[in-house]
């Protein structure tokens, strides 16, 4: 099957028959590139809501509104509705340029890299933002979601979900509580016999920033908690797993082949 962006646009709103989705699930975990543009697409579109959302909540002008309210409003509004479709045009172009400059947005590259890094066959993890990451790795290992456990430096780590990725490794997602009461999230993949840490989302600042698990802090209008909500999507590969599952998965080492 040859993936284009209509392919992919439609996976993203599981429009397709269960064998396409399947397909096309296959050949994002084989290739990067398919992944980085599943990636772009889906925080294209989530852009554009965004953006015609705040059109939409805007009230019409007093000078239209005035207009409408003449006699010859009908057809003067049946005017207005023929030439409003010169607007296709630049609508389309907005897109297309959303497309193509995507990949530059923060938001896009955390989704991306999330992505690759749980697709890829040589898997890689993120450079940690603590210097508390075996006590992390341990508490992943050794505990099932639902409890809380003190860390060496103070902070409290709460494994919250469990998950299998695409790759068919289990993925775990937890916060972090410091004992200045900030809170961050992380998303964790046992790759092997280790923890991998593959995304960090931390506090957003009064600006509307949010700050990777590579350190880097970027400017978005998506949310951490929505970025998180979109990575897990991005790499969950079935329903987010019972507790009795996890504990008998951690009987196994979390390891599901």
């Amino acid at each position: 099957m040859k993936i284009t962006d209509e392919k992919l646009s439609a996976f993203l709103d599981a429009q397709l028959a269960e064998n396409e989705m399947a397909e096309i699930r296959q050949q994002i975990a084989d290739d990067e590139q398919i992944a980085m543009r599943l990636a772009e697409l889906s925080m294209v579109d989530e852009q554009i809501r965004a953006t015609y959302s705040q059109i939409d909540d805007q009230p019409l002008p007093q000078g239209l509104n005035d207009l409408l309210a003449q006699p010859s409003a009908t057809s003067q509004a049946e005017s207005n509705v023929v030439e409003m479709a010169s607007w296709k045009k630049p609508v389309k172009q907005l897109s297309q340029f959303l497309s193509e400059h995507a990949a530059q947005a923060a938001s896009v590259a955390l989704v991306a890299g999330v992505m690759l890094g749980v697709f890829s066959q040589t898997q890689t993890s993120l450079p940690t933002a603590t210097d508390n990451w075996q006590q992390q790795a341990a508490v992943l290992e050794n505990s099932i979601s639902g409890n809380a456990f003190s860390l060496d430096d103070g902070s409290t780590l709460t494994p919250e979900l469990t998950f299998i990725n695409y790759s068919q490794q289990v993925c775990r997602q937890y916060k972090v509580s410091s004992t200045a009461g900030e809170i961050s999230k992380h998303i964790a993949c046992k790759g092997g016999d280790n923890w991998q840490k593959v995304a960090s989302f931390y506090p957003e600042t009064a600006t509307n920033e949010y700050q990777t698990a590579s350190g880097t802090a970027s400017s978005s209008n998506v949310g951490a908690e929505q970025l998180m909500q979109q990575s897990i999507d991005a790499m969950i590969s079935s329903d987010f797993l019972m507790p009795q599952q996890e504990q008998s998965l951690k009987q196994k080492k979390w390891q599901v082949k």
